[in-house]
């Protein structure tokens, strides 16, 4: 669930920060602060001790709320079978226990005129 998401967000963010410093690696770079200063008129001026902590601050939860909040305005909760989507992801499915799966099937039939083969759709899943 993508709230849960917002929840756990210190470890999701670590596992994107980390991410973000291979790219910066490859590509020559490195990743800094910006400058701050006492009063900042066109930015936001995030008080923080590392690089990291400035970053989720500053771009890392405004976004997963601005997400969140982007999420609940345009998918009522009769709607919100999307969710069932975003959990197909590879590293969600392989953590999943049977009756999460299941739980996933029954969201995703909401999609069943759309599908191919919705028969096979619980054998995917395994």
């Amino acid at each position: 669930d993508i709230k849960d998401v917002r929840k756990n967000f210190d470890k999701v963010w670590n596992k994107w920060y980390s991410a973000a410093e291979v790219i910066a690696i490859d590509v020559g770079e490195e990743i800094s602060l910006p400058r701050r200063c006492k009063f900042q008129k066109n930015r936001s001026n995030t008080p923080a001790e590392t690089c990291s902590e400035y970053f989720k601050r500053s771009i890392g939860i405004p976004f997963i709320d601005d997400f969140i909040s982007q999420l609940c305005k345009w998918f009522s909760i009769d709607n919100c079978k999307i969710q069932a989507i975003v959990s197909l992801i590879p590293e969600a499915v392989v953590k999943m226990d049977d009756k999460d799966l299941d739980d996933i099937h029954r969201k995703l039939l909401f999609w069943e005129t759309d599908m191919p083969s919705s028969d096979t759709l619980r054998r995917e899943l395994d």
